[in-house]
């Protein structure tokens, strides 16, 4: 005899498994096909990846009840939350569920761990409409047995974790320590810490408890090598270290018991074999399996209202025997009904004969059954399916809203309704002695016969009409009928289907309405001719007032077209100062829209002030509602709601009412901010012209006695030795007077402009020299940002050196302990009437301190000649650069912030003629 020994392990019973379902898919395949509705689909939503083992377990759970075929398609989905979480993902995969099941929605779903089921709470309604839903793994805690909506049920998950730790405490009586390892984290950690909350208050007296969470891996390594001996670890979930590196459960597991010397403890199934004693143990495959028995009952036609919500609880204990082994734990002091994993398996003796004969034979066994038990399934399904049909033909073929018969071919009643009988007058039994002609009006059968002929004929299907019928006590009623004919295999009609309503009573109303709509058209008769007597009156009123309306609107159109053309501004108010009217000049001035204005009052509108910064004092609107006759404002300044200030010249006057009394007043401005400039520009010309012509004067003659006094100096030295001390006093007045002279070419140039030399060149290297020349020895320096395209100009170079210097002086004046001159420089386009120069391409030069600044009330007073701010200088240099830029066609414009610092910019006109010379300064 040749024996084998059989020892099967776990592997080997999964593999053995996987061959008989093999085995009974091609069974399947291979079995006669029958005609099967259309396939259902249930969708697997997993919150997590495929191969986390929490998944695999409740993916096996749900395949052992459910397997996809020829009328049940099961499609998966993988969330991937516990590596993907943020907002943005779940948004993608909305879009991304949206695109796929929008037009092919599946007819359950299955979700799968906390992430799926919130995700299905958020967007059920605008992803699966009308779907019910079975979750699994949801965590349970009180009063959530019912979940918040009605078409949701499922399997909530109460791992009570009291029930493992006391389990734990009871093999191991020394424990005086808990260490709970717990992300914290992740959807599943954060759970796992709500239920912890209210269970570990109990074990306070008898325990110290000690959460490792927010660590890297690196430290749950070191912390759990560190535990002391009388402690035990209670392991939930560790899928995110504090750097946010995700951690699948077997490289959890294999940190903590690679580590660890004390018993590791858990309440999931995934852990055992790996390195923890046990615990009461939570399985995916259970609660997979649970939730594929729901679908069952909803797939077969169940209401998923009517299946509660199935708590699973841990069972009985689940260990693992190397574990139990290496902590001495005798399994006799574990619970009663506990299962041990990995124990030594037995063996045992048999010939091959006997196995491969037993082998063979439970192979055909398992086929014949399996055959009897497709055959079953399947005339079980098919009475099923025959009894819905049935009850829904009942339910509506005894609905109480109409009159439903069943007629065979020559008018035999095979079958009527209570509706039917209550509408004839007769009872069921009457009514099935009878043919449908025998209800029939004879003057109604021609043309229902007529058509019933084209159904036989095969020309049509169905029809529907109105006809009148005979009750039972002779009574005639209308009813409204639709007639459908069910055809045998061959075409034949094997009966008629006749629904019919009685509209007796709409047939009454549509008569009474009938007469109702005869007498009314009687009275509009009679009404129409006094209508039309009224209405030709009404059409001469209303003739006369639209030739009057269009007057007044063409007389409002030419005082619109007046105001919007005259380009001064114009406000209308009433008797009290509101505003009624402004035009388009108005606004611009005043900042305000009209539709805005309209109704304040005028002074908040029109404000005026007689110096600059005195604003609110609305005198002009006053002095408008006060007069009997047109007063006029001249120089006053307009303050604009931007802050704008505008001098005005104004008039104001008072309009008359319809009857005599005061009715509003008109006021007119216009802006004479430009004709005021004009007017100063004017007389500060006439000062400069008028003191030129003084100072020119004065240098002509002070020059020529300067030079009869240099020349007797000169004399007078030449008879003198080089070393003699009176040559030396007579150099040094020499060149005091050669200084004076000087004095005199500033006065000659701020009286004519010194006649300048001009010649094409460009300004760079001048202003560069000039200015580190002037302020060389001082506590300020020189910024120079003049672009290298920078056009040339036809100027005296020396003048305009004399000019820049003057500037970059004042600059460094202004800055007595020292700062920055900024001097820059730009080709810029002025239009007509900027700073009264001509319309054209000028070179802008700017130089710019940061020092004391210019206040407003000396700002009309620094180019007069001999005014000067300072200690030092004789009042000349600004004036005398104005009249050189003027004489060179340029302008000056100033810009100051006291205590912010001044910025002088002047401006000359670009020049196009001949080739630049060198600069020289």
């Amino acid at each position: 005899m040749i024996c084998i020994r059989m020892w099967i392990s776990p592997q080997g019973r999964s593999l053995l498994c996987s061959l008989l379902c093999v085995l009974i898919l091609a069974v399947l395949a291979t079995a006669p096909a029958a005609a099967h509705p259309s396939p259902r689909s249930v969708l697997v939503l997993h919150s997590y990846h495929q191969g986390f083992a929490w998944t695999d377990e409740v993916t096996a759970g749900i395949s052992e009840v459910l397997v996809p075929n020829e009328t049940l398609d099961i499609p998966v989905e993988f969330m991937d939350t516990k590596r993907h979480h943020d907002d943005a993902y779940f948004r993608d995969i909305f879009s991304f569920y949206q695109a796929k099941y929008a037009a092919n929605p599946p007819d359950l779903i299955l979700a799968d761990e906390e992430d799926a089921y919130s995700f299905l709470l958020q967007h059920h309604d605008d992803l699966f409409p009308g779907v019910p839903v079975i979750f699994i793994g949801v965590n349970y805690l009180p009063g959530t047995e019912q979940p918040p909506r009605p078409d949701f049920t499922g399997v909530l998950e109460d791992y009570q974790i009291n029930r493992t730790i006391d389990l734990a405490l009871s093999l191991h009586p020394q424990t005086k320590n808990l260490v709970i390892i717990n992300d914290n984290v992740t959807s599943a950690g954060v759970a796992n810490q709500k239920i912890l909350e209210p269970v570990l208050p109990a074990y306070r007296e008898r325990l110290t408890t000690r959460f490792i969470s927010n660590v890297t891996l690196q430290e749950l390594e070191d912390q759990v090598a560190a535990l002391e001996e009388e402690s035990i670890v209670l392991l939930l979930t560790f899928n995110q270290d504090r750097e946010g590196r995700m951690v699948s459960y077997d490289e959890s597991i294999a940190a903590v018991a690679t580590n660890c010397s004390v018993p590791i403890y858990g309440v999931w199934d995934f852990y055992l074999g790996k390195g923890i004693v046990g615990g009461m143990m939570t399985t995916g495959e259970g609660q997979g399996r649970i939730a594929g028995n729901m679908a069952e009952e909803i797939l077969a036609g169940g209401n998923v209202t009517d299946i509660p919500v199935t708590i699973a609880r841990p069972d009985a204990g689940i260990f693992d025997y190397q574990q139990l082994q290496r902590f001495g734990i005798d399994p006799a002091d574990l619970p009663a009904g506990s299962v041990i994993l990995n124990q030594p398996s037995g063996t045992m003796e048999l010939p091959r004969e006997v196995v491969l004969g037993t082998a063979l034979l439970c192979i055909g066994l398992f086929f014949i059954v399996l055959v009897l038990f497709i055959s079953n399934r399947r005339i079980d399904a098919a009475r099923e399916r025959l009894r819905i049909s049935e009850e829904r033909f009942r339910s509506v073929f005894d609905l109480p809203l109409i009159g439903i018969a069943i007629i065979a071919p020559g008018g035999r009643m095979m079958k009527v309704n209570e509706k039917l009988c209550s509408i004839l007058g007769f009872t069921p039994d009457e009514a099935m002695k009878k043919t449908w002609r025998d209800f029939t009006v004879p003057e109604d059968f021609p043309g229902e016969e007529t058509r019933v002929a084209a159904i036989y004929q095969g020309e049509d299907e169905s029809f529907s009409h109105e006809k009148r019928l005979k009750r039972k006590d002779g009574q005639v009623i209308a009813i409204e009928e639709a007639v459908a004919v069910v055809r045998q295999p061959d075409g034949s009609a094997g009966h008629f289907v006749v629904v019919m309503s009685d509209i007796t009573r709409r047939k009454q109303v549509e008569e009474e309405l009938h007469q109702h709509q005869m007498h009314l058209e009687e009275q509009v008769t009679r009404r129409t001719v006094d209508l039309e007597t009224a209405v030709t009156r009404l059409i001469t009123e209303v003739q006369e007032r639209s030739r009057t309306e269009t007057l007044l609107a063409a007389e409002k159109e030419r005082l619109a077209i007046t105001l919007r053309s005259i380009a001064d501004g114009v406000i209308t108010t009433d008797a009290t100062g509101l505003v009624l009217m402004m035009n388009p000049v108005a606004e611009d001035l005043t900042g305000w829209r009209q539709e805005e204005a309209v109704g304040l009052p005028l002074a908040r509108v029109f404000v005026t002030s007689d110096e600059p910064g005195q604003t609110g004092v609305p005198s002009t609107s006053s002095t408008a509602r006060n007069s009997n006759h047109p007063s006029r404002l001249w120089g006053r300044r307009l303050l604009s709601a931007d802050g704008t200030e505008h001098t005005i010249a104004a008039s104001s006057a008072e309009v008359p009412g319809p009857e005599g009394d005061r009715g509003g007043s008109i006021l007119v401005f216009q802006d004479i901010t430009s004709l005021r400039k004009m007017e100063e520009d004017l007389l500060q010309n006439q000062k400069i012209e008028s003191l030129g012509v003084l100072a020119g004067g004065i240098a002509h003659d002070f020059n020529n006695i300067l030079t009869i006094i240099i020349g007797h100096l000169e004399l007078a030295e030449m008879n003198l030795a080089d070393d003699d001390p009176v040559a030396l006093q007579l150099n040094k007045a020499t060149r005091a007077i050669f200084r004076a002279r000087g004095l005199t070419t500033q006065l000659l140039t701020f009286a004519k402009g010194g006649a300048p030399v001009r010649a094409v060149t460009y300004l760079s290297d001048m202003i560069e020299e000039t200015a580190d020349f002037a302020l060389r020895g001082s506590k300020s320096r020189a910024i120079v940002r003049l672009p290298a395209s920078l056009p040339a100009v036809d100027v005296d170079l020396g003048q305009i050196g004399q000019v820049v210097g003057n500037l970059v002086m004042n600059a460094d004046q202004a800055m007595p302990t020292g700062g920055t001159v900024t001097i820059s420089g730009e080709a810029v386009a002025l239009a007509e009437g900027i700073l009264t120069l001509p319309a054209g391409e000028y070179v802008a030069i700017s130089v710019e301190d940061t020092g004391i600044g210019i206040s407003p009330d000396l700002m009309g007073k620094i180019f007069d000649p001999y005014y000067t701010t300072h200690s030092v200088g004789r009042g000349l240099g600004l004036s005398s650069s104005l009249s050189i830029i003027r004489n060179h066609g340029g302008s000056i414009e100033v810009h100051s912030v006291v205590g912010k610092g001044s910025t002088f910019t002047f401006y000359l006109p670009v020049t196009r003629k001949g080739s630049p010379a060198s600069d020289i300064t």
